[in-house]
């Protein structure tokens, strides 16, 4: 008797007598086919269920556990005591997927997400666990006491990642990070354990990726003053606890050239925040479109101010994040504050970090040659912190460098390091590019900045950042010594 789904034959179901049947009457035949009909319901609801659960827990992609069947299947272990012995919860995280789907398209990127899914299954345990949580994020779980086979089992994953990936005849290398959080050490609970792990992911990826680090105290307190942090973080625009502090720009002669626009927090609850530990969190938020156009608003009012008072001519730097670069809609931000609050849109000179171009290219460059044809200057921040080439450099439109404070400390103690500095100096002369010194505090700094060649210079040795009105007084003062 034929089982049936959906009109598909799935199954056959045999029925045998004892005794030798000649012919199967009515009855026994209509019994037979209800028989069949409760078989193929009955197979009918478990194939349904077994769809249902494959929607629920196992990734479509890899086939792993997805999200919800890994946190499920680490709360059963945690709760039937598998885990007297100890163990790690493992959060892999891919570095630079996303510019392989931008380059050479997603299908290539859902390639290397399942290379990457079959190197983490043949090299966990059958006791482990491996999922993927979503997008480029890979959990595993390994039964172990042992710290150092957990660090050696990180390295030997992260290696087989980099290994690499071939696309026709060109090699392809991603590389992953990875934080490790081991039970019962760094939490008892599956969030615990999650959210430590994750702290470590973080840490390495702020190491330079590519690498794992081991959950530490000083992790997990870290990891808790950043969430309280950023908490009271998200209500900072409301409340009115940012402010712009200004620092002035000065030609050779010091003359008032322009001012840096520097964002300053006073959070209500945790005093005075430096900017390095709030920005970064600010961009791991996702709050750096929202902080930096009000620090845009802000600077084109100040710019203004300087135009009202007969100092049009002095410019205004603001800081552009990469975030910001990334956001499709910032050009268009930009363009609509321009119109409506300054009459000059030269004015404003964008700084943009040269870090931004190790993290992200693609967009970014987009950006910035959008704002170029928008009429704005463009001035490449920090330049010598990190590795950008030439050729990057030549690709960009940039009008503006500012030579980061490493390169200009000590600048007089070495001739060979001012001999290094004066020809970066030239070239970019021969660039047509202006050249700004930034961090200069010592005399012995201000004359070899001179030496250099530099176009302008910033630092403590010219003045402190200042508030706006202290910012305004200052460029007054300072046009009435050129005018005597």
């Amino acid at each position: 008797m034929p089982l049936q789904i959906g009109g598909a034959a799935v199954g056959v179901l045999v029925v045998a007598w004892s005794q030798k049947m000649a012919v199967i009457d009515v009855r026994t035949d209509s019994i037979l086919r209800q028989y069949a009909n409760i078989v193929s319901a009955a197979l009918a609801r478990a194939q349904d269920h077994e769809y249902m659960y494959e929607l629920a827990y196992i990734d479509e992609l890899t086939g792993l556990p997805n999200r919800r069947n890994f946190y499920k299947q680490l709360q059963e272990k945690l709760a039937a005591g598998e885990t007297l012995l100890g163990g790690y919860v493992f959060l892999l995280d891919l570095d630079n997927l996303k510019l392989i789907n931008d380059s050479l398209g997603h299908s290539q990127g859902d390639r290397f997400i399942c290379a990457v899914a079959a190197a983490l299954k043949c090299r966990v345990p059958e006791s482990g666990i491996v999922a993927r949580l979503g997008g480029d994020e890979f959990g595993l779980w390994l039964s172990s006491s042992d710290c150092q086979e957990a660090g050696l089992v990180a390295s030997e994953l992260l290696q087989s990642i980099e290994d690499g990936e071939t696309e026709g005849e060109h090699p392809l290398h991603i590389t992953a990070s990875m934080g490790i959080a081991a039970y019962p050490r760094d939490g008892l609970t599956v969030e615990e354990l999650l959210q430590n792990a994750d702290a470590a992911l973080y840490e390495a990826k702020d190491s330079g990726k590519n690498a794992w680090r081991m959950c530490t105290r000083e992790l997990v307190q870290e990891s808790r003053e950043k969430l309280f942090l950023s908490n009271a973080l998200r209500s900072a625009i409301v409340n009115r606890e940012f402010s712009l502090a200004f620092q002035p720009i000065v030609d050779a002669a010091k003359n008032l050239v322009a001012f840096e626009a520097l964002l300053r927090w006073r959070s209500a609850e945790y005093g005075q925040v430096p900017p390095g530990k709030f920005i970064p969190l600010a961009e791991q938020c996702g709050l750096m479109p929202l902080i930096g156009q009000w620090v845009m608003e802000q600077a084109c009012w100040f710019a203004d101010q300087l135009r009202q008072q007969g100092l049009g001519q002095i410019r205004v730097h603001v800081n552009v994040s990469a975030q910001q670069l990334e956001d499709e809609a910032f050009c268009g931000m930009v363009e609509d504050l321009l119109r409506a609050k300054l009459q000059d849109r030269r004015a404003i000179i964008l700084e943009v970090t040269e870090s931004v171009f190790m993290a992200s290219i693609g967009q970014a460059v987009t950006s910035l040659h959008e704002l170029k044809q928008q009429g704005l200057t463009l001035s490449m921040d920090d330049f010598g912190e990190g590795f950008s080439s030439l050729a990057q450099l030549l690709r960009l439109p940039f009008e503006s460098l500012k030579i980061s404070r490493t390169l200009v400390q000590n600048l007089g103690d070495d001739e060979r390091h001012l001999q290094y500095i004066a020809a970066i100096v030239e070239m970019m002369h021969a660039l047509d590019m202006e050249v700004v010194a930034e961090g200069v505090e010592t005399e012995l700094e201000w004359q070899s900045v001179g030496i250099c060649g530099f176009d302008l210079v910033q630092g403590y040795y010219i003045a402190r950042p200042l508030t706006a009105d202290a910012a305004l007084e200052w460029a007054r003062e300072n046009k009435n010594q050129q005018t005597v």
